[in-house]
Formats: structure tokens, sequence, C-alpha cells
């Protein structure tokens, strides 16, 4: 019997705990985006509507 398309469930599990690690250091690294720009935001950056200068 397959589990999640692999062959064995050792090898599914193997699978999933990559991929869970991995979406946690996507996660953390957006975590990093998100706080940078808000701190950005807060110290008056370059963030919102563009508008063209002269």
């Amino acid at each position: 019997m397959h589990r999640m398309g692999h062959g064995t469930m050792r090898a599914a599990l193997i699978y999933q705990h990559n991929t869970d690690e991995r979406a946690r250091e996507i996660a953390a690294r957006l975590n990093e985006v998100v706080a940078r720009e808000a701190k950005r935001d807060d110290d008056g950056g370059a963030s919102g509507v563009l508008v063209p200068t002269p």
C-alpha cells in the first residue's frame, strides 16, 4: 500500500518531515522580510504610493 504516493511509510514520513522543515524556513524568511519592511515604514521609508518626481 502506498502512502502519499511513496512506496513505504518511512519514505512518506521522511518526505513529510523535509516538507515541514522547508515550510518553517520559508515562514521564517517571510517573517524577516515583513519585519524589515515594517521597520522601514516606521522610519519613514519609501514605501506606499509612488509618485513621479519633477
